[in-house]
C-alpha cells in the first residue's frame, strides 16, 4: 500500500438539511431519502452562485427546504430541477419545430415518423412536465425570495401557464372525444375548419411557451458555464428561427385557407409551385416558404416571385412590418449589452485606479497591495458583471 494515502477518520457531515436515518432503516426509506436528495439545493448549481451571497446563506437555504413539511416540492436549484428544465426545453423545442409543420398533412415517410414521435413519445413527456411543475418551485425576482410552498406553487401555476400547457398537450382533444364526431355530421368542410382552429390554439399555445423555454435554455447554458457574449448569439438564434418558421407556416396555409383551396393564378404558391404537396415533397415546399419569409421578414430582397394577389400582399406586408419592429427590438438589445458592459468596464478601471493611489499614499508593501487587489476584483466584478 502507498504511504502517501490519507485515511480521514473525520464522520461523513451530511449537508441536505434532511432528517438522518437510523442504521437500521429499510431499503426502501435509503431509497426515498436518495431521491429526496436529487430534490434539495445543489451546491455546485450555478444560480446558487449568483443567487446566494455566501455559503451559510446557501447553509441555510437546504435547512429551510430540507426540514419543512413541503418535502415533495422541488427546490429550483436542485438536480431534479436541472432535470426538468433540459426535458422541458428538449420537447417543447420539438414540439415547436414539428407542430407548425401539420399546414402540409403531408403522407411522406418523414412527416408520419416525426408525427409519431411527437405524438406518442414528446405528448407523454411534456404531460408528465405538467404534473412536476406543480411541484416545481421558483425564484420570485421582484421579492428576491426562493417560493417552496406547494400551495403557492399550484396557484401560480393554475394561474400561469396550465391552461396554455393543457391545450399544447392535446389533453383538451382527450377531453372532447366524444364532441369530434359532432363535427362529422356538418360535413367534411366544418370538419376541417375545426381541426385547423384546433391546431391553430396548440399552436399559439406552444409559442407561448417559449419565454419559459429561452428561460430555461439559459440556465442550461449557465450550468455549462457559457458567458453572456455567447448565451445572447444562441438565445438569439433560436428565437429568431422559431418566429420565422411559424411566419414561413402561415404565409403557406393563409392563401389556402382564404381561396377554400382554389388559388388565383398570380399567387406566389402558384407561380413557385408549392401550392400543394402532391406536386412537391413537403420539405421543399417549406424551404421555400422560409426562404419568402427570410427575405421580406430581414426586408434583404423581394424574393424571386412577383407578389401581387392582394391575401399575398397583406400577409408579406404584415411579415415586413414584424421584422422591422422585430430588427429593431434586436438592435437595441445588442446595443444595451454593450453598453452596460462598457459602463461597467470603465467603473472597474476607475475603483481599480482609485485604489491604486490610495495604497501609494498609504505606502502599503507590494504584497499587501496583491491581496488587497485581489479582493477587489473578486468583489466588483460580481458586483458590475
Amino acid at each position: 500500500m502507498s504511504h502517501n494515502v490519507h485515511h480521514c477518520n473525520l464522520p461523513y457531515k451530511d449537508t441536505t438539511g434532511f432528517p438522518k436515518l437510523p442504521p437500521n432503516a429499510p431499503w426502501w426509506k435509503r431509497v426515498l431519502r436518495n431521491i429526496k436528495k436529487l430534490t434539495a439545493v445543489d451546491p455546485n448549481n450555478a444560480n446558487c452562485k449568483k443567487f446566494f451571497r455566501n455559503n451559510s446563506t446557501l447553509k441555510a437555504e437546504q435547512r429551510r427546504h430540507g426540514r419543512s413539511s413541503s418535502c415533495c416540492v422541488i427546490h429550483p436549484f436542485s438536480k431534479l430541477a436541472t432535470f426538468v428544465e433540459i426535458t422541458f426545453f428538449i420537447s417543447w423545442f420539438y414540439s415547436i419545430l414539428v407542430h407548425p409543420l401539420h399546414v402540409f398533412d403531408s403522407n411522406d415517410s418523414l412527416y408520419i415518423t416525426l408525427d409519431n414521435i411527437e405524438m406518442y413519445v414528446v405528448m407523454h413527456i411534456q404531460r408528465l412536465m405538467i404534473i412536476f411543475h406543480f411541484f416545481l418551485g421558483y425564484v420570485d425576482r421582484k421579492n428576491k425570495q426562493i417560493i417552496i410552498d406547494p400551495r403557492i406553487i399550484a396557484c401560480n401555476y393554475l394561474k400561469t401557464y396550465f391552461v396554455f400547457d393543457l391545450i399544447a398537450t392535446d389533453t383538451i382533444s382527450i377531453i372532447l372525444n366524444d364532441v369530434i364526431p359532432l363535427f362529422l355530421k356538418f360535413g367534411s368542410f366544418i370538419f376541417m375548419r375545426y381541426l385547423l382552429i384546433l391546431l391553430g390554439a396548440r399552436v399559439i399555445c406552444f409559442y407561448a411557451r417559449m419565454g419559459s423555454m429561452l428561460n430555461y435554455l439559459n440556465a442550461i447554458c449557465l450550468h455549462l458555464n457559457l458567458s453572456r457574449e455567447l448565451r445572447f448569439p444562441i438565445l438569439t438564434t433560436i428565437k429568431t428561427y422559431l418566429l420565422i418558421h411559424l411566419v414561413a407556416c402561415l404565409l403557406f396555409i393563409v392563401p389556402i385557407v382564404y381561396y377554400v383551396g382554389r388559388l388565383p393564378k398570380d399567387s406566389w404558391l402558384i407561380q413557385a409551385g408549392v401550392d400543394s404537396v402532391e406536386k412537391r415533397h413537403f420539405m421543399y415546399i417549406y424551404a421555400e416558404c422560409v426562404l419568402m419569409c427570410a427575405c421580406y421578414f430581414f426586408g434583404v430582397s423581394h424574393g424571386k416571385y412577383d407578389i401581387s394577389a392582394s391575401v399575398d400582399e397583406i400577409c408579406f406586408s404584415m411579415v415586413t412590418l414584424f421584422g422591422r419592429l422585430y430588427t429593431l427590438f434586436l438592435l437595441a438589445e445588442v446595443l444595451r449589452m454593450f453598453g452596460i458592459a462598457s459602463v461597467s468596464e470603465s467603473r472597474y478601471e476607475q475603483c481599480l485606479t482609485q485604489l491604486e493611489e490610495y495604497m501609494t499614499s498609504k505606502k502599503i508593501t507590494s504584497a499587501f497591495k496583491k491581496k488587497i487587489v485581489e479582493i477587489l476584483r473578486l468583489q466588483v466584478t460580481e458586483a458590475l458583471f
